[in-house]
């Protein structure tokens, strides 16, 4: 018996979606300002085990559809980053908390948008 696969209209392998080139750019943008916050909160970040800088986390249009927040963790801090991409009113925006767990009440909020870095929440976060 022959079984024949019948065309439902999806590509046959998974094609990147097209992005919007302003969206893009907000995203690059939202990115370089994150990567900013990781600078400042937790100073240069290498490896343990070969003393390289550690690459931090690169933003995609595809978080936008993950349900719960990513994780950046990072050695020396005992902590990290959870982030979280959304889209409210056309605009990408980034909400990242931080925090240390040896030094209490060090937790943060911020909101990343194009337009800048805010902090929202300060203590236990």
């Amino acid at each position: 018996m022959k079984f024949e696969k019948k065309y439902d209209g999806k590509p046959e392998r998974d094609e990147p979606e097209k992005a919007d080139p302003v969206q893009e750019d907000e995203l690059q943008g939202i990115q370089s300002l994150f990567h900013d916050l990781i600078r400042q909160r937790a100073g240069e970040i290498r490896d343990g085990n070969t003393g390289h800088p550690v690459e931090f986390p690169v933003l995609t249009m595809k978080l936008l559809s993950v349900e719960t927040e990513e994780w950046f963790p990072v050695r020396g801090m005992y902590g990290g980053f959870a982030y979280r991409l959304l889209m409210e009113n056309n605009r990408l925006k980034l909400i990242v908390g931080s925090w240390s767990r040896i030094v209490g009440g060090s937790g943060q909020r911020h909101e990343i948008t194009k337009d800048g870095c805010v902090l929202t929440e300060s203590g236990c976060v």
